[in-house]
């Protein structure tokens, strides 16, 4: 195997880790775009949620009037009732919104643990190609000083012997 031959797999080698490097930031803007879409979902649940909270001011607000009316109609049985009965469809509509937000978060949560397991995978690979690019410059290094070592010991024989240099091709003389 020549140097030139060795030089061309190290290029080689090279532009694969750069085409596989570009496919890998092209994934991460994706998994950007993905932390972006959870961040607005995360949006919009808290202005539902908000929504919901104000609406639920609202009911608390008309459920007072109606205690206050109620009040002057009727016993004080009647009142615990209706009473009884806001705070039973407080509670679920408390519930249900949980419920929602929950489904929600879960699948908030799962995006996200997609996602760092994709990162981890990412820098896995990441860190794989760098042990391959450190390894094929310790051999390129290598290679230099044997290089460098030969053509050092050819000069030392040629002086030694005081020929001429050989022709670099077969044809030259």
């Amino acid at each position: 195997m020549t140097v030139y031959k060795v030089l061309s797999d190290i290029v080689e080698a090279l532009r694969t880790i750069h085409l596989e490097h570009e496919a890998i930031r092209a994934e991460m803007t994706t998994k950007e775009d993905l932390a972006r879409e959870a961040a607005a979902i995360r949006e919009d649940l808290a202005r539902e949620t908000a929504a919901i909270r104000s609406e639920m001011a609202t009911k608390e607000d008309l459920t007072r009037e109606v205690a206050a009316v109620r009040a002057e109609m009727a016993t004080k049985d009647d009142l615990a009732r209706e009473v009884a009965a806001v705070r039973a469809a407080t509670k679920e509509d408390l519930a249900g919104l949980e419920a929602v937000m929950r489904r929600e978060f879960e699948v908030v949560h799962k995006e996200i643990r997609g996602l760092a397991l994709e990162f981890e995978a990412f820098r896995h690979d990441t860190k794989v190609t760098l042990d391959m690019i450190g390894e094929l410059m310790a051999r390129t290094t290598r290679h230099e000083e044997s290089i460098a070592d030969l053509d050092r010991r050819m000069n030392r024989v040629e002086r030694h012997l005081k020929l001429k240099p050989l022709p670099n091709r077969p044809g030259d003389r």
